[in-house]
């Protein structure tokens, strides 16, 4: 994705490159190899606003692409907090040239002041140059997206060099297809080369793209001296088109293309000429030994740079799905509302949704209800019924099944506002990871109330810090995310219990990279009375932040601060759903839940209560008395003493209780 871009997303990124705007042809190469690009206008006002994207979404790494005076505001700015490295485009042979020197001697510079931590290279010669000087020094290989085979009609010889470049080779390919009495295929010919043709006779056909040049040719020549771009000879291969290239390094490890397709001198029109006619009689022998070349040079290309980086990159193979997006819907004795929720879905029409309706052995009418609907839209909507497993079991089941890249969940007594959406479908196509929005909670047809989803209440420069430890995080419904997330992770809803989005969404929030936020109230909550959110929690809390802990410990392999995790997004759980709980109950009940609590999540507590500098700024924030009886509490929960401790306090009627709003903006909400 190329950041510039997009800036409107919320990133939470590992690596990002950073290329002069004037290399931005090369964009996409860098985007397919590194996946995060941000296309720099080199001047003072947007050299900022990078700095300030990095230090915004804390990037833990920047690849800075050779050399722009600006560099060196960003390596100032950003060295001491952020990883930078930069990569090295020109070769060897460029050295000669006044201004790659310039720049050479300027990232040596920053390399010995440690500004930089790292240095790729392109060219091989310049590596080993640099490799007898320097520790950090690593050799790189850029790979590029296979491009499908071409199938139109190709006849005549493309020339791929740059006639303006005096190290290209361009006359002296003109001049060996005109020796064995050829037409050249020439794109957007300028004036010197138009006097080249007419002075001996050259009559090239012409094209108006190199693209549409090289579609139409039998052979390509990109011969030159030196400074050659190897993607092009990828791009014309992989089109079934053999080019011939000069004296370069790119067939070091491959004798047979090495052979067929390299000359041994960059001016020798003679030889240039025999290539050609050597390379028409065994177009089909070069292109069958290319296929296992190309599959060796992108295995060297992925080693090469997960060498290289601090954090790698590992770039899927992209996944077709039957559907852009799927909406399911988890049914279960919800005949009243389930109509409204169906109907939300279907003002949103679009040829490239499916809605998947699983009804979890309801005992209502809701069943009659879906049937209508599916038989109304067979094409549309798909109805599963299962006997009664749970929600949880209920969200799995839509994930096996969904046919989308994307999954929305609606659940059956809310509804959806049809434009989330289509405010959200720019983002499917842009390859997010995750679309979220804020809710409206409804009490009644009067009580109606805005929740953000994104918390700027909280105490972050980061966006996405403000998303992950929002109260309302867990919520699978007012989120549409990639169904591969949960593949790749190999994550499914924990069945068997309530909340079951807690254990799940969490471990998923912490892994992706995008996420879009539309900052309006699309998704329509309906609190009932008997609804998960208004009874109590006990034992339940419990198990769902176990498992939690676990699921973090296991799939979570982004870098991330496993205490400032623990602190907002474990706390005031803990505080609400399970310690609040305790002074309500009886003697017996509480015992029993202190032990359950003390057996089965100990080790989350230890990580709250035991040197959590986050928990402890928490603390800090509420007055006097409630902090030094929360600090009081604390040590008894560490200390396993809680039981007589709360006996104490309850019996004095002196303990105190934590609210989410006391916990997280120091603010008590029962006054």
């Amino acid at each position: 994705m190329i950041i510039s871009e997009n800036k409107d997303i919320i990133y939470h990124i590992d690596c990002l490159v950073c290329i002069p705007k004037e290399y931005e042809h090369h964009a996409k190469i860098y985007e397919y190899n590194f996946k995060y690009i941000y296309i720099l206008e080199t001047n003072y006002k947007e050299t900022i606003n990078f700095i300030d994207f990095v230090h915004k979404n804390e990037v833990k790494e920047i690849i800075l692409i050779d050399y722009r005076l600006e560099y060196e505001m960003i390596t100032d700015r950003l060295s001491d907090t952020t990883k930078i490295s930069t990569i090295l485009t020109f070769d060897l042979a460029s050295l000669t040239n006044e201004y790659c020197i310039t720049v050479h001697d300027a990232i040596l510079n920053l390399y010995n002041n440690k500004k930089l931590s790292k240095i790729g290279v392109l060219d091989k010669n310049l590596y080993l140059l640099l490799k007898t000087r320097f520790e950090k020094v690593y050799h790189l290989f850029l790979d590029m997206p296979k491009v499908e085979k071409n199938e139109t009609k190709q006849e005549g010889i493309a020339i791929l060099s740059d006639s303006a470049d005096a190290k290209h080779s361009y006359y002296n390919s003109l001049s060996a297809i005109k020796l064995i009495g050829e037409r050249p295929n020439l794109a957007n010919r300028i004036d010197l080369v138009k006097g080249f043709n007419k002075e001996f006779k050259i009559e090239p056909r012409d094209f108006e793209t190199r693209e549409d040049m090289l579609k139409a040719s039998e052979i390509a020549l990109y011969i030159n001296f030196c400074n050659s771009d190897d993607t092009v000879f990828f791009t014309c291969m992989d089109l079934g088109v053999p080019c011939i290239v000069g004296n370069n390094t790119l067939f070091e490890n491959n004798k047979t293309l090495k052979e067929l397709l390299q000359v041994k001198s960059d001016d020798d029109i003679n030889e240039i000429a025999d290539k050609i006619k050597e390379v028409r009689k065994n177009k089909e022998a070069i292109l069958k030994e290319y296929q296992e070349y190309r599959k060796q040079y992108t295995k060297k290309s992925k080693e090469s740079i997960k060498n290289f980086l601090e954090n790698f990159i590992k770039q899927e193979n992209k996944k077709e799905y039957e559907k852009m997006l799927t909406i399911g819907i988890p049914v279960y004795n919800v005949e009243s509302y389930v109509a409204k929720c169906i109907d939300s879905v279907l003002s949103f029409k679009h040829k490239d949704i499916e809605i998947l309706i699983v009804n979890d052995g309801s005992t209502d009418n809701s069943e009659e209800v879906c049937l209508q609907y599916t038989n109304k839209y067979p094409d549309l909507i798909r109805y599963i019924k299962q006997e009664n497993h749970g929600l949880g079991n209920v969200r799995n089941v839509i994930l096996k099944n969904a046919r989308g890249k994307y999954i929305a969940s609606i659940d059956s007594d809310d509804v959806i506002n049809k434009e989330f959406f289509e405010e959200a479908w720019e983002s499917f196509e842009k390859d997010v990871d995750m679309v979220i929005c804020d809710w409206l909670s409804i009490f009644s047809k009067e009580e109606k109330f805005p929740t953000p989803a994104l918390d700027n209440t909280l105490q972050f420069e980061s966006n996405y810090k403000k998303i992950l430890y929002s109260t309302i995080m867990p919520s699978a419904c007012n989120k549409i995310v990639k169904k591969e997330l949960y593949e790749t992770i190999g994550l499914s809803f924990i069945e068997g219990l309530k909340f079951e989005d807690l254990g799940t969404n969490p471990v998923i929030l912490s892994q992706l990279e995008t996420i879009k936020y539309i900052d309006k109230p699309y998704y329509e909550y309906t609190i009932r009375q008997n609804s998960i959110m208004r009874t109590k929690v006990e034992y339940h809390m419990i198990d769902v932040l176990k498992i939690l802990e676990e699921r973090m410990n296991q799939y979570v392999t982004k870098t991330y601060d496993k205490k400032e995790f623990m602190a907002y997004v474990f706390f005031w759980r803990v505080e609400e759903s399970i310690l609040n709980q305790l002074y309500d109950l009886d003697t017996e009940q509480r015992k029993n839940m202190i032990n359950y609590m003390y057996n089965n999540i100990f080790s989350v507590l230890e990580q709250l209560y035991k040197d959590n500098e986050y928990v402890r700024t928490m603390i800090e924030r509420v007055d006097e008395e409630t902090k030094n009886y929360i600090l009081e509490r604390n040590k008894a929960i560490l200390d396993k003493t809680l039981e007589k401790y709360l006996e104490e306090k309850i019996e004095k009627n002196s303990y105190k209780i934590l609210t989410p709003a006391l916990i997280l903006y120091n603010y008590d909400n029962r006054v």
